[in-house]
């Protein structure tokens, strides 16, 4: 049997405290040679709630200022999901964290998924970083089912929340009823 291996990192976002938050796995593995129950299995091992597949990343060019690499997101149950935003997050925080590539100037990282197009995580005053989510489609609501949501947000809240828009999602971002 042969073995590889893959540097990695356990990244925790939405907290400065690294016990909060939530954590993902990141790997930077190539993954278009390798069959997804191994992704599967190491998503396992890690046992985090999300493990983020990243391509490696190339040297820097001078004056590079975008990072354009692919990222597949497994489960610890071994799932793959098509979008996931703390686990783009984390492994943004990931690649800044590079040695050759932190304090470098890079201003976006670009993630390439398998289905979902690019996920653009642009690094913003003070480092923090603010993540771009592919747009979807949506449809509006009927008017009764837009007063039924507001009636439900209002009571969540206590008070009066002023919702500009109340839409349907495209068929994979459809909500229960």
């Amino acid at each position: 049997m042969s073995t590889f291996t893959a540097p990695f990192t356990v990244a925790t976002v939405f907290s400065s405290n690294p016990f909060k938050g939530n954590p993902a796995a990141i790997i930077f593995l190539d993954t278009d040679n390798v069959p997804f129950d191994v992704l599967a299995g190491i998503s396992r091992n890690f046992n985090q709630p999300m493990a983020t597949f990243v391509k490696p990343i190339e040297p820097l060019t001078p004056g590079q200022t975008i990072i354009r690499t692919s990222v597949r997101w497994v489960t610890a149950t071994g799932m793959e999901v098509e979008l996931c935003g703390h686990g783009s997050l984390a492994a943004a925080k990931a690649i800044l964290s590079l040695p050759d590539i932190a304090g470098g100037g890079i201003t976006e990282i670009q993630f390439q998924s398998t289905s979902r197009g690019i996920v653009r995580v642009n690094v913003v005053e003070g480092g923090l970083l603010e993540m771009v989510l592919p747009a979807g489609l949506t449809t509006p609501v009927s008017s009764e089912e837009e007063q039924r949501i507001s009636s439900i947000v209002n009571r969540a809240f206590g008070r009066e929340v002023k919702i500009n828009y109340v839409a349907r999602g495209a068929e994979d971002f459809e909500y229960g009823e």
